[in-house]
């Protein structure tokens, strides 16, 4: 039911927006950063990582593409300041595999383990957006990497300095 209320927003700010109504729409892949919800796959990672213990994954090689909130934030400003109108896309430049991401928090948290407990031999990737719209309309171009992201929520920091 959320992605249908996402499309059914669309399609109404669209309505207006044929009508003369300046609209722009932002489509973030998954967002990430400090303050993510506690049930979400990256704390739960932590958790487990800080306890020393042992990340299981089912599926290693699927991949996520991960946007961290700093990176959604300076888009939102910028469309602002550009005052541009449009849909567009907001994804990091490269996706992230599952596995990718245990290794992350484990070599940040220097704690815990990766565990593989199944070897599914799909390769499948959720978010993977074509940003080209948003490169061409104002420069988009993603600051966070994997890395500093995962840092960042690991010290509880904004990474603001990315953006000055």
């Amino acid at each position: 039911i959320y992605g249908y209320s996402k499309l059914l927003a669309e399609n109404l700010f669209n309505h207006y927006a044929a009508q003369g109504l300046d609209i722009v729409i932002l489509r973030p892949s998954s967002i990430y950063g400090y303050g993510l919800g506690k049930g979400k796959v990256l704390n739960v990672f932590f958790e487990k990582a800080i306890k020393g213990g042992l990340l299981e994954l089912t599926a290693p090689c699927n991949k996520v593409n991960l946007i961290h909130a700093m990176d959604v934030a300076y888009v939102c400003y910028i469309v602002y300041k550009k005052d541009v109108n449009g849909i567009f896309n907001i994804a990091y430049k490269d996706n992230s595999s599952f596995k990718d991401i245990a290794s992350t928090i484990i070599n940040i948290v220097d704690s815990g383990k990766v565990v593989i407990t199944g070897n599914k031999k799909t390769h499948d990737t959720r978010f993977d957006l074509d940003c080209e719209n948003a490169v061409e309309s104002f420069d988009f171009d993603p600051k966070i990497c994997l890395e500093d992201g995962i840092m960042s929520m690991y010290n509880k920091c904004m990474l603001v300095e990315k953006f000055i």
